[in-house]
């Protein structure tokens, strides 16, 4: 106490500590010997209080507590500060463990004993204001909290002065007090004075910087700023593993937060696999029972809905809406909010009359607990408007969504996904209102705010994923500016619709110039995250197979260094993308677009929309090489049909498409119909065209167009040589990248990677005997041709989707017969169709100087999560994962994800061929269409690729890629619609050799090809 005293830096409360605890120690002097032993007793409970509640431990610590409280009012009594002392200490624990109506006395009896003793301003009075002002946020009384918290502030900044990591830690509750009562500006401003304080006082990596890291990292979120919510969660992640371990209800909180960032961004799968491991820690420290277990399974639920399981999310949602009542009681703004979320599943699963009174009931909650200006209440007329616009009560509707969007607005300003929701909304209803000038109004407004909105929602992906939660306004107003004729406005709103992240992605990579240490730092922390992915899988799996090597204990360091790494690549994006702004999000002009195509060229597009009457209003654009966009009205929509109907459509036709059993006559009256609605508009503007871009959105998503008839039964794939791309701008941009990156004509040529030993065992037999044994009969549906070049579109991808794939024999005779056509082709068959091929050719820089890249094997595709989505390699004398995730040394096995090619692989490919099955779909996201393996192909620098939409047959695959390839190369001496032996372009190869396999007969003459299952299920992107 006296060196305390003489040292004028010591804190107030550490000189106040240790007065009264000298005072109870000359108390306790003059108690017989068992009273002292009692006292001592007392002391021994303190520091068990601390190690439980350190540990997470807090029921245990609570039982410690109240051991210790009662000691102590037997030997001081109840008015006495070591008492109120003990008496704060249980109700902290109280409070945690959600009994709150045992913790509110406590604090309250605390709060009074000090007051008496101690007076109105004294800091352990601004404590305990403090401790009770947060119990009273926790149990939804804000008005009560926010007079006791800024109260508790005054004293302690009077008492202590600013640089005080007290004063930080009430300037942290007040931050968050004000942003559960929507003052976002406020809230700010206090956590960031907070966390100023405590990394001045403390470090870096300290838990209560952590607390204030997630703190921000939750205001960010609310905002919708994600990108700048992500580096701070990541951060306070680490931190708290780091310091507390795994089963800590810190990490828990982390983790649950980290995954409803997941879901804002569309990323259900990850959120999923974080909101279970937070439900389970919190079950096992806090208990089943617990508020902070009820939101974590709240986020479980939301997660499982957003990924359509709503029979599995709906009784989810009800038991943390009974946890949070329990706690509660019936009025309490978690319980507002699992109403909301209930009134949502259940109306999503069509049951409106039970949704409806829910959604009030939550409205009428909030407002009575927050106020009619929160921004819980606008989400609240946000959801019951979109009920209500379901049941087809459109004027209710629009009348709700404004007064949601003048409460985001006044609270979030011009910029936030929220307000850009609200508008989209209006202007959707005003067009189905019939009310297109209104609808081209706020729809101008909405696409302002949501271009603005969208490079708050991260980098790449995540601002694409942004359009699984909004209403993107593009669509709608191109429909109502064609609905007022002003049809120069119409394109640049239609394209603004597609691609748009892909475009950032592409463009920033070429136009961001990093210095060479910079770049250095990107490809050192990209290659870290890939390796330690890697060595966590190794070790997961070991500790799942109880190898005896600590596994469990390696998998969770190599987690924590996992988490550092993704928190210093956010840090690193972040800073990246202030020192070198570039404007993304821009479309090119239709002068720029109009420079890629030739004078033979047009670019084909459509738009659809729920419009006047419950139609469907449809249009579809052509783009020549000069002159204005021409627009058609097509596909006429009738009476009370809506978009959604026209998407089952074509849906269905797709799913014919890649059924080789469907009817032929069934398959040739859709292909006339969807040629009616679609194409036949457009013919007028397609004079002298002999190639066409399409640009796959909406209904058309998925769909090979080439297999469209018109009306004397042509195929369109005859008449027009087709290629895809996924926006106007994208494909001018790779056109742009064509004409700078030409290549030699270097070929590398991957094939019939053995699965398994037996599959080795096979080609070696087959090696010695100089004979295929896939080449005894071509006829479909024989044992040597049923080969399907699978692909597992499953929603995760493990290991053991490996298991069970067969070998792909007719993918040896493929790269075999391709390798005849090129000159010194790099070839990889058999056992070297492997990733450690692959691998040493990234390595070296050798795979950038290929023109062609072909890769014949199964694939996986994860469309829940694209970046694991794989090729499959050759499975065989695989390194083992443990070993080398213990030797340092990279892991191989026999995948080749999407994640890896982008991280690892720099190509200037004129072509890529993914001779696989479904290797042109993915994760199917609102204006990108499919993100997959064509998204990390394009990202990693190929100009073009060719790939499938459904799952392939062996051998009629086999046949087309080398038809393709020979016309490509001018590798023929027949004439195929030109002279022999001219090389065509690749659309016009892809073209003739699809008619070739759909002809192609055998000695009888029969057809076995003619089906468009066969012919039509590649697709060229270019």
């Amino acid at each position: 106490l006296e060196r305390l005293r003489d040292d004028p830096q010591a804190p107030a409360l550490d000189v106040d500590d240790a007065e009264h605890r000298l005072e109870a120690l000359r108390f306790a002097a003059g108690l017989p010997a068992g009273a002292r032993a009692e006292l001592a007793l007392a002391d021994s409970l303190g520091v068990s209080v601390e190690r439980h509640w350190v540990a997470g431990r807090y029921s245990e610590a609570a039982e410690d507590a109240e051991r210790r409280l009662a000691i102590y009012r037997r030997h001081f009594g109840d008015r006495h500060l070591t008492t109120a002392a003990s008496a704060d200490e249980l109700a902290s624990l109280l409070q945690t463990l959600g009994e709150y109506d045992s913790a509110e006395p406590l604090f309250a009896e605390a709060l009074e004993t000090r007051r008496s003793l101690l007076g109105e301003r004294h800091v352990y009075v601004g404590a305990s204001l403090n401790n009770l002002g947060m119990l009273y946020q926790a149990t939804g009384e804000f008005g009560r909290a926010r007079e006791h918290v800024a109260s508790a502030l005054s004293i302690l900044r009077q008492e202590l002065g600013g640089d005080d990591l007290n004063v930080a830690a009430i300037t942290f509750n007040l931050g968050l007090l004000l942003q559960s009562l929507g003052e976002l500006e406020a809230a700010e401003e206090h956590l960031l004075a907070a966390l100023e304080t405590r990394r001045s006082i403390l470090g870096d990596g300290n838990a209560q910087v952590a607390e204030s890291l997630n703190g921000l990292a939750a205001l960010y979120y609310e905002e919708s700023d994600f990108a700048a919510a992500e580096p701070f969660l990541r951060r306070s992640t680490a931190i708290w593993r780091e310091l507390l371990g795994d089963e800590h209800p810190h990490v828990a909180l982390s983790l649950t937060n980290m995954g409803a960032l997941l879901s804002a961004r569309g990323q259900y799968a990850e959120a999923e696999g974080f909101h279970r491991q937070a439900v389970e820690i919190y079950r096992r420290t806090l208990g089943e029972k617990h508020p902070d277990a009820a939101r974590a399974l709240h986020n479980l639920a939301h997660a499982l809905e957003s990924m359509g399981d709503y029979a599995g999310a709906e009784p989810l949602f009800r038991d943390a809406l009974e946890i949070r009542r329990a706690a509660f009681g019936d009025t309490h703004p978690d319980v507002a909010e699992g109403l909301t979320a209930l009134a949502h599943v259940v109306q999503e699963a069509g049951r409106y009359g039970e949704a409806e009174p829910l959604y009030r009931e939550a409205l009428e909650m909030h407002r009575e607990l927050l106020g009619d200006e929160h921004l819980e209440v606008a989400t609240d007329l946000s959801n019951l408007a979109s009920l209500v616009e379901e049941e087809g009560r459109l004027e209710e509707a629009v009348s709700l969504y404004e007064e949601s969007l003048a409460i985001r607005e006044r609270s979030l300003g011009a910029k936030s996904a929220p307000v850009a929701h609200s508008l989209s909304s209006v202007g959707h209803l005003k067009l189905r209102m019939c009310e297109p000038a209104a609808a081209e109004a706020v729809l101008t407004r909405a696409a302002e705010t949501y271009d603005a909105a969208r490079l708050r929602a991260g980098a790449g992906l995540s601002r694409a994923t942004m359009a699984l939660r909004l209403r993107p306004p593009s669509v709608a107003l191109a429909v109502s500016r064609l609905e007022l004729g002003k049809v120069e406005g119409a394109w640049p709103a239609a394209e603004k619709a597609l691609g748009r992240a892909l475009a950032d992605l592409l463009m920033t990579s070429e136009r961001r110039s990093l210095t060479e240490s910079e770049a250095a730092r990107e490809d050192s922390l990209r290659m870290l995250i890939g390796e330690l992915e890697a060595e966590l899988g190794a070790y997961a799996a070991a500790a799942r197979s109880d190898t005896g090597l600590e596994a469990a204990a390696l998998a969770e360091e190599t987690r924590d260094r996992l988490l550092e790494a993704e928190a210093l690549w956010s840090d690193f994006q972040r800073e990246m993308a202030t020192r070198y702004p570039i404007t993304e999000g821009q479309t090119y002009s239709l002068a720029r677009v109009q420079d890629a195509l030739g004078s033979d060229a047009a670019i084909v597009g459509w738009i659809d929309a729920d419009a006047c009457d419950g139609r469907v209003e449809s249009w579809g654009y052509v783009i020549r090489g000069e002159g204005e966009v021409s627009w058609h009205r097509c596909d006429p929509g009738s009476p009370g049909k809506s978009s959604r109907a026209l998407s089952g459509r074509y849906a269905r036709y797709r799913e014919q498409l890649s059924d080789p059993r469907s009817s032929l006559a069934g398959l040739s009256r859709d292909a006339r119909s969807i040629w009616e609605a679609r194409f036949e508009p457009l013919l007028p503007a397609l004079g002298g065209v002999d190639e066409l871009v399409v640009l796959p959105s909406g209904p058309v998503l998925g769909v090979p167009l080439e297999t469209l008839k018109d009306e004397e039964g042509e195929l369109l794939s005859d008449r027009f040589a087709l290629t895809y791309a996924p926006s106007a701008t994208v494909y001018a941009w790779l056109n742009e990248q064509g004409r700078r990156t030409a290549r030699s004509g270097r070929m590398l040529l991957l094939g019939d990677p053995p699965f398994t030993d037996a599959d080795l065992k096979a080609m070696r037999r087959e090696s010695a005997s100089g004979l295929s044994e896939e080449a005894v009969d071509e006829t479909p549906g024989s044992e040597t041709d049923r080969g399907v070049r699978r692909a597992s579109t499953t929603r995760t991808v493990e290991r053991a989707s490996v298991d069970g794939l067969p070998r792909l024999p007719g993918s040896r005779e493929e790269v075999s017969a391709l390798a005849e056509l090129s000159r010194e082709p790099t070839v990889l068959l058999g056992p070297e169709a492997s990733e450690q091929s692959l691998v040493r050719l990234a390595e070296t820089g050798r795979l950038g100087g290929f023109a062609v890249i072909h890769m014949a094997t199964h694939a996986l595709v994860d469309d829940r999560r694209p970046e694991q989505s794989a090729l499959v390699l050759s499975q065989v004398g695989l390194p083992d994962p443990l070993e080398s995730a213990l030797k340092g040394e990279r892991i191989c096995d026999g995948l080749l994800t999407a994640g890896e090619i982008v991280r690892e692989w720099d190509l200037g490919a004129d072509l890529v061929t993914l001779s696989a099955c479904e290797t042109g779909l993915g994760k199917e996201v609102v204006g990108e269409g499919y993100i997959g393996f064509a998204h990390a192909f394009l990202q990693a620098g190929a100009r073009s690729l060719l790939v499938s939409l459904w799952k392939v047959e062996d051998r009629a695959t086999s046949l087309f890629m080398r038809r393709f390839y020979e016309n490509r190369l001018g590798a023929y001496d027949d004439e195929r619609g030109g002279p022999p032996g001219r090389p065509m372009s690749k659309a016009k190869a892809v073209k003739e050799a699809k008619h070739w396999l759909r002809h192609y007969a055998d000695a009888d003459g029969y057809r076995p090809y003619e089906h468009p299952y066969y012919w039509s299920a590649f697709i060229l992107i270019d």
